[in-house]
């Protein structure tokens, strides 16, 4: 029935839409206050803070892609073929292996190849998946209005928001160092 193919376009275009913003803004508070998060927590051994923010920064930067493609994952199994969602799986574990074995010889790539391997990876489970979903429900998704608009907002926003926050720790040091000459 067209009313019911309609709605279930409308219900997985609205959550596709959020999970691309939810993840991106969870995403984007991680990368903002990894620094912060990790000395919180790691405040016994004040080295390792600075040692993996990078690390974490990057993996806070994938946290939509490994959204997406549980979401994607969970619409080929709510319609009922769950068996198709393991080949997408097979393959994402292939890329991953093969993409850390290549970038792992990189030695300026070390730290960071799991976290390319995984979110290109995770970024193939995701599409492929969506394309299963989209064939068998004969849906008309438009990914980038749904997923990758969202996800570019939310950082675009978000650095803004870093500068801004940046600018003003700039300001407000200047003027306290200021006062104290004074």
């Amino acid at each position: 029935d067209n009313s019911d193919k309609e709605r279930l376009e409308t219900l997985a275009s609205s959550i596709l839409k959020y999970t691309a913003v939810l993840s991106s803004l969870g995403g984007l508070a991680l990368f903002l206050c990894s620094n912060d998060i990790l000395s919180f927590l790691y405040s016994s051994s004040p080295d390792v803070s600075p040692a993996i923010d990078k690390i974490v920064k990057a993996y806070a930067v994938s946290v939509p892609v490994y959204s997406i493609a549980g979401t994607a994952v969970f619409f080929v199994q709510a319609i009922g073929i769950p068996q198709k969602s393991i080949l997408p799986y097979a393959v994402c574990g292939v890329m991953r292996v093969a993409l850390n074995y290549i970038l792992m010889s990189k030695t300026s790539l070390l730290l960071f190849a799991p976290v390319i391997s995984g979110a290109v990876g995770y970024l193939v489970l995701a599409l492929l998946n969506l394309r299963v979903f989209k064939a068998k429900a004969a849906l008309r998704l438009r990914l980038f209005s749904c997923v990758a608009a969202p996800i570019l907002l939310a950082f675009v926003a978000g650095f803004v928001c870093n500068y801004a926050f940046e600018t003003a720790f700039i300001i407000q040091n200047g003027v306290v160092s200021c006062l104290t000459k004074c």
